[in-house]
């Protein structure tokens, strides 16, 4: 209801972020979040953003008084002062207490702590680790599981089955954020160090995740999330620490039976790099980049190009930035040598005769042959595809089967 209007107001300092792009602090009124809450359907916090927040230098526990301008950036209520307009202040105040709750499930309760210091008491897993190497980002769910896509549990055809699954996830779902803006994967940031991943702490999915310390709830980039109450510049184990997924035994426990079957999804592994195929002349390529600037992956393809690795190196040199082929190709043998299965089916492989190619199997053929070398003997062999004989073939007139290849 201020919308545009100039205000004046005074509250503690809860998180403060005058490095990594945030520019401000987050505000809240003294002597809050224990007890009763006086205003149960309203929030006691709020951002307090731009230069001039940043430049009064406020410490976490402050007491400040703010006059600026009432604003929605992107869903999340904020002041903007002007020069002069964030004065820390010298009075006896009461601390604010993070709230000890359950994470709000609805978007009313969420709105109601919107800014506030929060102590979630939940069991949280891992569920989305996509832009953790980009924006430093991690998808949490309560509930002790991970958030699933709504086909994975429910009818397609089932409206109900499926929006109900959309709400579950809905209810659980949070992001932990570094409290940056910063995109780890621009050349511009290529010598900034990246949060929470280390060689030992991979953040992986369905990891459980314990808080230790309070966050803040913010709605931003579309999402509600947590925000640390200081940038996130390490491991970030003080904020938050993850189990660990993988066991001394990283083979599938034994369930009985003669034959283990496995399926698995190799991510897009085609033999035909995107180089490749450009400097073939069957097409162009746009490329996903690593931070130095040197393409990783195929990002679009013409004439139904590739969508795999960008480039292979001319030897078995891992780290040359040219071996994103091989790259691939090594964690795909040791996942599926380890794995152990008799029967393996896989998953977004290279047709090898969509890109032009004569034999089919192209890739499938080459990734067995590596893997034989890795095994040290000819421990697999593929299925070959069919010849593709006699084209087409379509049912009568009036039929209703879709056309099949014979």
């Amino acid at each position: 209801p201020f919308l545009g209007e100039s205000v004046r107001t005074e509250g503690v300092v809860t998180a403060a972020y005058a490095t990594g792009g945030l520019n401000g602090f987050y505000l809240q009124t003294a002597g809050t979040g224990a007890g009763v809450d006086a205003t149960p359907t309203a929030s006691d916090g709020i951002f307090v953003f731009g230069s001039a927040a940043v430049a009064a230098a406020p410490e976490i526990g402050d007491l400040v008084e703010v006059t600026a301008d009432v604003a929605e950036f992107a869903g999340e209520t904020e002041l903007t002062p002007t020069t002069g307009g964030v004065v820390v202040l010298e009075d006896a105040h009461a601390p604010v207490t993070a709230l000890v709750a359950a994470y709000p499930s609805s978007e009313a309760d969420r709105e109601a702590h919107e800014g506030e210091l929060l102590a979630p008491v939940d069991d949280f897993v891992v569920t989305d680790n996509y832009a953790t190497n980009q924006y430093g980002e991690i998808g949490l769910a309560t509930g002790g599981e991970q958030l699933r896509q709504p086909t994975d549990v429910a009818d397609a055809q089932d409206t109900a089955a499926i929006a109900a699954v959309v709400a579950d996830n809905a209810a659980r779902g949070v992001v932990l954020d570094d409290a940056t803006s910063i995109n780890y994967l621009s050349a511009a940031n290529q010598g900034t160090p990246m949060p929470w991943l280390t060689p030992t702490n991979p953040v992986r999915i369905g990891a459980g995740a314990t808080l230790h310390q309070p966050v803040i709830l913010t709605y931003r980039n579309s999402a509600w999330k947590f925000l640390p109450t200081q940038p996130v510049t390490d491991d970030g184990s003080a904020v938050v620490t993850f189990g660990d997924t993988r066991t001394a035994n990283e083979a599938p426990a034994p369930v009985g039976g003669d034959l283990t079957l496995g399926t698995f999804n190799v991510l897009n592994y085609f033999n035909t790099t995107g180089e490749d195929w450009v400097t073939s002349g069957r097409g162009t390529c746009t490329y996903y980049s690593d931070r130095t600037g040197s393409p990783v992956t195929d990002n679009t393809c013409s004439n139904n190009g590739p969508r795999g690795a960008a480039q292979s190196s001319d030897g078995t040199d891992l780290t040359a930035p040219t071996a994103d082929l091989e790259r691939q190709q090594a964690k795909i043998v040791r996942a599926i040598n380890t794995l152990d299965a008799d029967i393996l089916s896989l998953e977004e492989i290279e047709n090898s005769v969509a890109l032009g190619e004569a034999d089919r199997d192209d890739a499938l053929a080459s990734l067995v042959d590596v893997l034989n070398a890795d095994a040290g003997t000819t421990r697999w062999a593929y299925a070959p595809s069919p010849a593709a004989a006699g084209g087409w073939r379509c049912p009568a007139p009036g039929a209703t089967a879709r056309c099949c290849r014979r």
